[in-house]
This record gives structure tokens, sequence and C-alpha cells, in this order.
């Protein structure tokens, strides 16, 4: 019993440093107010707020982050929360925009 906790504690923080690494800090919400959760936590608390109240969570994040914000795995998206900041990401060259999933 011992050995299965500390192997999925060993997973767990291997997974945040692998997550943590692959992602962007500038948009990344500090997990919901709760310090020192794994991000990949933060995005499974995302898909339960998100399926649960899907306006109410997009406002909070709103209010909370800004005009944009990155969710964490199993998400791995980027929302653009206000029409200014949605007209300026249409109006950007395609070139400029990749909407190419990265490989995990």
């Amino acid at each position: 019993m011992l050995g299965l906790l500390l192997i999925a504690v060993i997973a767990i923080i291997v997974a945040q440093v692998v997550s943590s690494s692959r992602q962007s800090k500038s948009l990344a919400p500090p997990c919901f107010n709760i310090p020192f959760l794994p991000p990949f936590l933060c995005g499974i608390i995302a898909i339960i707020r998100l399926g649960a109240d899907e306006d109410g969570f997009l406002q909070s994040l709103r209010k909370q982050y800004g005009p944009a914000v990155y969710l964490p795995w199993p998400m791995s998206q980027y929302f653009v929360l206000d029409a200014p900041s949605i007209e300026q990401v249409y109006r950007a060259p395609s070139k400029v925009l990749s909407f190419v999933s990265e490989s995990l």
C-alpha cells in the first residue's frame, strides 16, 4: 500500500514537471486560487466547472484573468473572452496563427 502511494506521488511530480515545461505560463491561471496544485489538476477542475455552468465559468475567467487565458492539460486551450480581442485574432494574417495542436 505504501509503495503504491509513493509511486502515485512520484507520478504526480513527474507529470507536473513535464506539463509545466510545455505550457505557456504567461496566460495560465494560478489554478483557481488553489496554491501548489499541479497544472493537470487545474485543467480537470476547469473541465468540471465548464461543464457545470459554461456561461458563469467563462465570465469568471474574464473577470479574474482578463481577455485571454490558457487552460492547462487536458484542455490545453487558449480562451479569448472579449469581443475586441476576438476581432484582433480574426484580423491577424493566417500565417501568424497556427491551429496545429502539439503532439505529446
